[in-house]
Order: structure tokens, then sequence, then C-alpha cells
């Protein structure tokens, strides 16, 4: 009876299959930081979004009387994002308007991102109960 000697196959099939493996594992591993570090944006750009609404609401409850401009103040989580809101005169002819801007900003990676929402308040001395005159 013959008997087969297979010296040195059996390592060398192993670092095939290794090298092998190390081609398909390598890439999915930075594919995976990449999907990580793409949901920590749009994790930070829905909480600007929120915050920002959050912000606009808060305005818009105070009414168009009340309704001022608020300094840019650190909020929410260790100060990670910056918010103004901007109110002022749609045009300086036009009364009973204003027009309110809310922007919150973030840095990422040396470059800043923000979320910007416009809104209109009517009021003031020219709104009736019809309406802007």
């Amino acid at each position: 009876m013959a008997v087969k000697r297979e010296c040195g196959f059996l390592l060398l099939e192993l670092v095939v299959a290794l090298a092998v493996l190390l081609v398909v594992v390598v890439p999915m591993l930075a594919l995976l930081g990449m999907a990580a570090e793409a949901q920590g944006r749009a994790r930070r750009h829905t909480a600007a979004a929120f915050l920002a609404r959050e912000t606009m609401e808060t305005v818009r409850s105070r009414g168009y009387h009340r309704a001022e401009s608020v300094a840019a103040e650190q909020l929410t989580r260790g100060g990670e994002f910056l918010r103004t809101v901007d109110v002022s005169a749609v045009a300086p002819r036009v009364t009973g308007l204003k027009k309110v801007v809310v922007r919150v900003s973030w840095q990422e990676r040396k470059n800043w991102h923000q979320v910007e929402l416009v809104t209109y308040l009517a009021g003031g001395e020219t709104m009736g109960r019809r309406g802007l005159r």
C-alpha cells in the first residue's frame, strides 16, 4: 500500500487562508469605522435640529411683544452646540411683522456646521382681530 506524504502543505494552506481572510476582514473593519463616524454626524445633526425647534418654540411662545434677540450661549452636552436667536423687523416700513432666525452651530473636524430655522411673527399695534392691516 502506498502512503501519501503531504509534508508542508498544511502550513502553506493555512498561510493562504489567513491572507485571504485578511484581504476580506480589513476593508470590513474600515467600513465599520466609517459607519460609526456617519452615525455620530447624524446624531449631532438631529440633536441640533431638535434644539433649534425647541428654541424656536420658546421664542414663539413669548409672543410678538416679548420676542427678542438672545446672545449666543453654549447649550447641552458639555457646550457642544452654539445657539443664536435673531429677531428683527422684516422691513422698516412694515410694522407688525418680525423675522425670527434660530441658528444652532457645532464644530466637527475643524469645520463648522449649522441648522437654521426661520419664521415670522405677526402682531404689534397694527394687528387686530381681523389680522394684519
